[in-house]
């Protein structure tokens, strides 16, 4: 036991002696380790690469995932294009010919076409859900943007002081219209605002002078400071003026006039679709409203001569909206019977039979004449 207790003692003294060297040497080693790590992920970062681009049809693309999905190799968007000219298209999809690799088309990059003073027209198609901030800001030249209802987003100042712009259907898909969005595009004169929008942003259409009447759906719950800024909204009577940031007050209405001095309520007009003198259908919408065909089909009675097939209404284009009364006239495409020739060629019978009978009364006749002058 005693020998136990010496060696017992003299491991404690060990420990006890030598301790804090092997604390040290641990500290270390971990420390080690530690720096190991870290060397390694600021390698690994010094060397990542930066994100593809690539251009495909003179616009340039960025990739945005290489996530494999069932058709496409990844996503894009659409990059930086400064000095962009004439009329551009952004494809569902584009193709990298340097890896071959097909992308789907997500969205358009913040100040993408900005100041492009060459750009006159813009197609999206449905693939891109989103437009950035400032995309197409100062584009002076442009004069028609085609958005598809796959557009979730319109990012503020998007399309602001886009000078030449004249007119502008917001997606039905967007739900707000973002701050800026339109300011300063003083040629604007007609936006529609689809169903569905339930906020207009901080001056989102602040000093557009030139419209000249916009409707605003019964969805909007906010507008904010300064939207309308540059414009007056007066009830029928003309002398109760409305806050121009009251959504209570003017959602659900048509602004129309000069200036949009005069609120109008419930604006409707008149669609009638008519053959010949004959009613088809007729209808009240709402200014700004698609106009609806009529479901049943055309016809027109046939005449002796002539059978009908019906070709389009006169004067209407597809989308049409109403801006006024207006009537749509069917148009026929006239087709001639064929002539019946039995009744000829019963006619030419009867003319052959009396000619026949003629002749053998002349011929009857004659003999008769003959033989009483040889009795003679």
């Amino acid at each position: 036991m005693n020998r136990v207790g010496g060696v017992i003692s003299t491991v404690n003294k060990f420990l006890e002696s030598k301790g804090k060297t092997i604390t040290k040497f641990l500290v270390i080693i971990f420390a080690a380790l530690i720096c190991s790590v870290l060397v390694i992920t600021l390698a690994d970062d010094s060397t990542a690469a930066p994100p593809i681009s690539f251009t495909d049809n003179g616009i340039i693309y960025t990739v945005t995932s290489e996530d494999a999905f069932d058709t496409f190799d990844g996503t894009v968007k659409v990059g930086i294009n400064g000095g962009t000219v004439g009329p551009v298209t952004i494809p569902s999809e584009v193709t990298n010919n340097l890896d071959l690799k097909t992308y789907s088309v997500t969205s358009i990059d913040d100040a993408a076409f900005s100041n492009c003073s060459g750009l006159t027209s813009i197609d999206i198609h449905n693939s891109v859900t989103s437009i950035g901030h400032s995309s197409f800001y100062s584009c002076s030249v442009l004069k028609s943007v085609i958005l598809t209802d796959g557009v979730l987003s319109i990012g503020g100042y998007a399309f602001a002081n886009c000078s030449s712009l004249t007119s502008f259907t917001i997606p039905n898909s967007v739900t707000s219209v973002d701050r800026g969005v339109f300011a300063t595009c003083n040629n604007l004169a007609s936006v529609t605002i689809p169903e569905g929008v339930t906020s207009i942003d901080d001056y989102a259409f602040f000093d557009c002078s030139g419209i000249s009447y916009i409707i605003i759906p019964a969805s909007v719950t906010f507008i904010g400071e300064n939207a309308f800024q540059g414009f007056e909204f007066y009830l029928n009577n003309g002398t109760d003026k409305i806050v121009t940031n009251d959504a209570e007050s003017l959602a659900g209405h048509t602004y129309s006039g000069s200036g949009w001095q005069d609120l109008v309520q419930d604006v409707t007009h008149t669609v009638s679709f008519k053959s010949g003198e004959d009613s088809i259908q007729s209808y009240q919408l709402i200014i700004g409203s698609k106009i609806v065909l009529p479901d049943e089909t055309i016809t027109k009675e046939s005449t002796d001569q002539y059978d009908y097939t019906f070709v389009k209404w006169e004067g209407y284009e597809e989308g049409m909206e109403v801006t006024g009364d207006v009537t749509f006239t069917a148009v026929f495409n006239e087709i001639a019977k064929p002539q019946d020739t039995t009744t000829s060629d019963n006619n030419t019978m009867l003319y052959v039979g009396i000619a026949i009978v003629i002749i053998v009364i002349i011929s009857l006749i004659a003999i008769v004449m003959i033989r009483s002058k040889n009795k003679s």
